[in-house]
């Protein structure tokens, strides 16, 4: 059984299950991390650091500029001509209901 627990905002397996925990690492999620309230003083304080720190993401920005136009094009690609390949599925599908049709026959 499974009970909520308010007072820590959470709920609790008490009986015939397990809990899975999962952590979150923002750099496993390819996602930008964003500091708290004592990294944003001390980047505001050292300006070395806050330089280092812009240019870290102006080349993760330039990164995901390339990788995004990368996609851009290969999704370009496929879709390039969408009805040849709408033709191409529409045959298999009436050659596989024509073989399922013969084999329902029987």
């Amino acid at each position: 059984t499974i009970q909520t627990d308010p007072k820590n905002a959470e709920y609790v397996v008490t009986d015939g299950a397990t809990r899975k925990i999962e952590t979150y690492d923002a750099g496993d999620a390819q996602t930008i991390e964003i500091p708290d309230a004592n990294e944003r003083v001390e980047i505001a304080a050292d300006p070395l650091a806050s330089l280092e720190r812009k240019t870290i993401q102006a080349q993760q920005a330039a990164e995901g500029r390339q990788q995004l136009a990368v996609l851009a094009a290969e999704s370009q690609e496929r879709n390039l001509n969408g009805y040849s390949l709408n033709k191409q599925l529409r045959a298999v599908l009436r050659q596989s209901k024509t073989a399922d049709a013969k084999v329902d026959a029987r």
